[in-house]
């Protein structure tokens, strides 16, 4: 049976450098917009971030999302939400991390429900996947987890397409995710609308020296 070829030695490091630097990059991005909500709560408020579908969150190539964020916040608590296999292979990850006394692993389908009580909720590559319909029905879910919070946060980590026609990394990926899955990419003026039909309010965008933008939003 074919395989394929391993990378040269100098290429492969050369690519784990890279999604290192990106994984640094969003890490550091994702602290900017976490750290004022930190910031206003006591000590022991509760503090918790849910990953949903987060495949991409505890991965070795540098992408950890929600581990980064309990590594840097020691009173915080995660929630690692997947597909039942995806949740039972990361926790060999989520222990080399250190954090697995603080971080909760639940299966199940966001198109269905997440877990409820989380202050912000983290989606890394996911709306992009779907359709507006089906991207609302997600949002909508984290909103009734939100259950009569008013401070609740969803931040997504996105490509955000720039308008005009110059070029740009995004609008190449919005073909592919439109031939593939049959999702899309979305403009700040489109992950706004997205939001308001959902019941949030897009509070800011945060660009990184990645192709991905932080966006945030809170409960209207």
């Amino acid at each position: 049976m074919p395989t394929t070829p391993e990378a040269p030695p100098e290429v492969a490091a050369a690519q784990l450098l890279n999604r290192v630097a990106l994984g640094y990059i969003l890490s550091s991005a994702l602290h900017v917009a976490l750290e004022p909500g930190i910031a206003d709560r006591p000590a022991n408020g509760p503090r918790s971030a849910a990953d949903l579908a987060a495949s991409c969150g505890v991965t070795e190539d540098g992408r950890q999302v929600l581990t980064s964020i309990l590594r840097r916040y020691p009173a915080m608590r995660g929630v690692l939400f997947d597909l039942e296999h995806v949740v039972a292979g990361a926790v060999s990850l989520i222990e080399a991390a250190g954090v697995s006394d603080r971080c909760q692993r639940v299966s199940g389908d966001f198109f269905r429900a997440v877990p409820r009580g989380g202050d912000a909720y983290i989606l890394k590559n996911i709306i992009h996947d779907w359709d507006d319909d089906q991207a609302i029905a997600i949002l909508k879910n984290i909103g009734v987890a939100f259950e009569s919070r008013t401070d609740g946060r969803v931040i997504l980590l996105e490509s955000v397409i720039p308008p005009g026609n110059q070029p740009d990394f995004g609008k190449l990926l919005d073909i592919e995710m439109l031939l593939m899955p049959g999702g899309r990419e979305r403009t700040a003026e489109e992950f706004a609308s997205l939001f308001d039909r959902a019941g949030f309010e897009l509070t800011r965008v945060v660009p990184t020296e990645s192709p991905l933008s932080v966006i945030e939003a809170r409960v209207t």
